[in-house]
């Protein structure tokens, strides 16, 4: 006589599992603004190496503008995209940017401080 198994009787129920994939939660938030002068590039230093780069940006769409006429500027805004532990600098070249940061200058066109010259 044969004998029978009796896990071969019942079947094994596979587990299944379901995963819902979640898109990663960001934030911005607002660092500060610096408004380079014409010209002028931005760079990205390391405070340690003092190795420098230019920043990187995120393009955004241009908004049109009615007022516009011929030989303006074309006005385009974008975002920098932040490295952590990396300092911001508007300079015309490396070695101004180097001497902006040494000063403790960010070389924006705006006064931090609001002491501008009463006329």
């Amino acid at each position: 006589m044969k004998e029978l198994d009796i896990n071969k009787l019942f079947k094994e129920k596979t587990k299944m599992e379901v995963t819902q994939q979640k898109q990663q939660e960001y934030q911005l938030v607002y660092q500060g603004t610096i408004i380079p002068h014409e010209n002028h590039i931005l760079y990205e230093l390391n405070p340690n190496t003092l190795e420098i780069k230019e920043a990187r940006y995120i393009v955004k769409d241009y908004v049109f503008n009615p007022h516009w006429k011929k030989g303006d500027k074309i006005a385009s805004h974008g975002e920098v995209i932040i490295t952590q532990g990396m300092v911001y600098i508007s300079a015309l070249n490396k070695s101004n940017a180097i001497k902006k940061f040494k000063k403790n200058n960010n070389g924006t066109k705006l006064d931090p401080n609001k002491t501008y010259l009463d006329l």
